[in-house]
């Protein structure tokens, strides 16, 4: 049984990786606006993909990059021989 995730969640704990992982490779970013609303930046035609840069981000920023890295990185380990058909 599947149940919606808060957007707040996703926003907090997935979006990040998700960019980096597979949006960005692609040339897109997914953003979450303030009202919730879901909106994607299509960088596609520079034929190129985007890169999340760190050298200018305070050490907070990178302390929160650290840590949802390792939190996707171990739900990704949890469900590694786990799947569910949708």
């Amino acid at each position: 049984m599947s149940q919606l995730m808060d957007i707040q969640e996703f926003k907090e704990k997935y979006l990040m990786e998700a960019n980096r992982r597979f949006f960005h490779p692609l040339g897109l970013k997914l953003e979450v606006k303030p009202d919730h609303s879901l909106e994607i930046e299509d960088h596609r035609e520079h034929g190129c993909g985007l890169k999340f840069g760190f050298d200018d981000k305070p050490e907070e920023i990178k302390e929160k990059f650290r840590e949802m890295h390792a939190y996707v990185e171990e739900e990704f380990n949890k469900r590694k021989h786990k799947e569910i058909v949708v």
